[in-house]
């Protein structure tokens, strides 16, 4: 791909091809008049007596695959020479996203030393065709009262309302049930079986008196008892607000005033479009060619309106394209041969009888090497 003093390209993107490709391509009737056709074009005219057109066939007889014959055996149809035509548009798109924002006095502060003004955003645009985004924020607007604190600087705590919470432990009862569900524990002595084997054989368990199981201390045998983390009163101090159900704004920063402003950014992109004019070259092949830049010309355009997409800035340029079309009768067989702008583009052509010999003489060459390197 080539490209212009400005860094810009000058073809379609695109992966590059071979000079040489497969498959016939389909053949137009030659134009009956020379000179500049409908699509813009222009065509030098037809030589039948094929000057230029046994050049180009001498040339691509160089290639192995070729009969060396081709040239002198080669009956040339016709000769056509014209200059192709390639226009490449190139716009840069403006993308603008805006909206209206609260900033806190030192989030303001930090969005006017990163962004540049709103009422300048546009001066920051790509002088050249490159992408680009443009961040910006209204500067030096005035500050005003918090919507969300009055200027207060505290706001009601989220949390309680009015510094107190549930007890987390009891869920706000004052009771919490025991572990022990019933009342009682299993007796340590007896594991809760009420006799103990001695000497002697089984006897009641003299630490629970052969009742397997105790009074549960910690609920004095109710199955409930009163929450010590709460004093049974089932609620807490907040722990957020610490009791004053209040907490300092977020949405200032308990500074009571905040900055409204509106902020956004401007992207800037790239849109390229190729279009080709030819009367009988290939229009992907002319496509793809570099040619020589004839005309130019850009123009601009206003911004988008605020938070709109538009084009600011369009350059066309022009391209001539030069090439030359042979059409040639081999062993009567029609073919067609290009040049275009320097390339030799083949789209078939005929094949040498070397060509079907190749494969044995490569495996041959194959053979007698390994045998040599084997035996020598």
């Amino acid at each position: 791909m080539s490209s212009d003093p400005r860094g810009r390209p000058t073809t379609r993107s695109g992966a590059d091809g071979p000079s040489e490709t497969s498959g016939r391509a389909g053949r137009r009737a030659p134009s009956p008049s020379a000179g500049r056709d409908h699509h813009g074009s222009h065509r030098h005219g037809h030589d039948r007596r094929g000057g230029r057109g046994v050049d180009l066939l001498a040339a691509l007889a160089e290639d192995w695959k070729v009969p060396d014959e081709l040239p002198r055996e080669a009956t040339i149809d016709e000769v056509v020479t014209e200059d192709a035509t390639k226009e490449i548009e190139t716009a840069l798109h403006a993308t603008e996203t805006v909206e209206r924002r609260q900033y806190a006095e030192s989030e303001y502060q930090a969005a006017c030393r990163d962004r540049v003004a709103f009422a300048e955003r546009h001066e920051y645009a790509p002088h050249n065709y490159t992408e680009k985004t443009v961040a910006f924020v209204e500067h030096d607007v005035a500050s005003k009262p918090c919507p969300d604190c009055n200027g207060g600087q505290t706001v009601t705590c989220p949390e309680c309302h009015d510094g107190r919470v549930n007890c987390p432990q009891c869920g706000g009862d004052g009771i919490r049930d025991c572990d022990c569900a019933d009342g009682t524990v299993a007796c340590g002595a007896c594991d809760g079986h009420g006799e103990v084997h001695a000497n002697s054989g089984p006897a009641d368990c003299a630490n629970c008196g052969g009742d397997g199981t105790f009074r549960c201390p910690t609920c004095d045998g109710q199955s409930r008892f009163q929450c010590p983390d709460c004093a049974g009163d089932g609620r807490q101090q907040c722990p957020v607000c610490e009791g004053s159900a209040e907490v300092e704004c977020d949405t200032c920063e308990a500074e009571g005033h905040v900055y409204e402003a509106k902020a956004g950014s401007v992207d800037y992109t790239i849109e390229e479009d190729v279009t080709a004019a030819a009367d009988t070259l290939p229009i992907e092949r002319v496509e793809r060619a570099a040619g020589r830049r004839s005309d130019e010309t850009t123009h601009t355009f206003d911004p988008p309106i605020e938070g709109g997409r538009g084009v600011i800035r369009r350059t066309v340029e022009t391209f001539t394209i030069p090439g030359t079309k042979v059409d040639y009768t081999f062993e009567g067989t029609s073919y067609d041969l290009y040049e275009i702008d320097g390339e030799r583009v083949v789209p078939d052509h005929p094949q040498s009888v070397y060509r079907e010999y190749a494969p044995f003489v490569a495996v041959g060459v194959t053979v007698m090497l390994f045998a040599w390197v084997l035996f020598a």
